[in-house]
């Protein structure tokens, strides 16, 4: 799960089990809009008992669930591997003023410091305010 606009890769291990060379005709995803795909460090063929590394990259487009299928397609048999993938869209948020300090109090009211978390599409604004009480001793 990732804020809309920003990105998330995943490495997925693609490994030959079989008695002979793996050729690797395409790696594809389902849903180009949401997800990406690139081979990594698999080539075109993978030889017996090797692995290789594929990226799948998530970035979606709008606050929502979504599915895709990564699919190898391959010369063994059944011609095509796959895998599913899910992502979930959230709310983008940013915080302002990142860190809030605090000094000693010199009456015994202490201090109140306010944090302000933003909706980044500006629809929503939700204030935090976190108080220290201090005593005078």
């Amino acid at each position: 799960d990732i804020a809309v606009g920003r990105t998330n890769t995943t490495l997925f291990s693609l490994t030959n089990n079989g008695y002979g060379p793996l050729t690797i005709n395409d790696i594809t995803v389902s849903d180009i809009a949401n997800f990406s795909v690139s081979r990594g460090t698999c080539g075109s063929s993978l030889a017996v008992n090797d692995s290789c590394s594929i990226a799948v990259t998530f970035q979606p487009q709008s606050v929502n669930t979504f599915t895709s299928t990564l699919t190898v397609a391959h010369n063994a048999l059944g011609g095509s591997s796959s895998a599913s993938l899910s992502g979930k869209g959230l709310v983008p948020l940013s915080v302002a003023p990142t860190t809030l300090s605090f000094t000693p109090a010199t009456a015994p009211t202490g201090l109140v410091r306010t944090a302000t978390i933003t909706e980044l599409s500006g629809n929503t604004s939700i204030s935090v305010t976190s108080s220290l009480l201090m005593a005078n001793t």
